[in-house]
């Protein structure tokens, strides 16, 4: 996205608005972004995302000209499901590596439905560090080790590292 340069002078006491002819488009160039930025903001429970992700988001929403949410082909649930089941067909599957990735999987939905994560659903763009330091929690509250919890985080980088190389997701690390 390119910046926008605005003469001061230029602005109209009309919200939103500029003069001039070269001015025309800067102006519907303004209303687009603010639309975005409001499309983001309800999409993401009214702004519950990092400043980082917003600021990422922004051009993904302006497509064309047109503000308009990037398609989820997947959530996050459902590319786990497909990733374990993918892992279980291939040939050289282990047992043990594809229950420590079912069983992730299931700490992840019972982490959702819990008390230590205060949103409805769990997205990529919701894997930060916030996430990270609830999901520790989630475990010391079950009085599992730290030792179990980093092997849970691993998986989980593990699973974003596979949906990046897949462009599910820009949040690999």
């Amino acid at each position: 996205m390119n910046r926008l340069y605005l003469v001061k002078r230029k602005w109209t006491k009309r919200p939103k608005s500029v003069r001039g002819q070269d001015y025309e488009d800067t102006t519907k160039e303004l209303d687009q972004i603010s639309e975005a930025i409001k499309a983001i903001y309800k999409d993401h429970e009214y702004g519950n995302i990092s400043v980082a992700n917003f600021k990422a988001l922004i051009p993904k929403y302006m497509v064309n000209g047109n503000t308009k949410p990037p398609k989820r082909s997947d959530t996050l649930f459902k590319f786990i499901e497909g990733f374990i089941h993918d892992r279980n067909q291939s040939p050289d599957a282990k047992r043990g590596t594809n229950k420590v990735l079912l069983t992730c999987f299931i700490h992840l939905k019972t982490f959702r439905d819990s008390s230590y994560w205060t949103k409805s659903t769990l997205h990529f763009s919701d894997i930060d560090e916030d996430f990270l330091r609830h999901f520790k929690r989630y475990f010391y509250g079950l009085d599992l080790s730290s030792n179990y919890a980093s092997k849970m985080i691993e998986v989980i980088r593990q699973f974003m590292n596979a949906a990046t190389r897949k462009g599910l997701t820009t949040l690999a690390d």
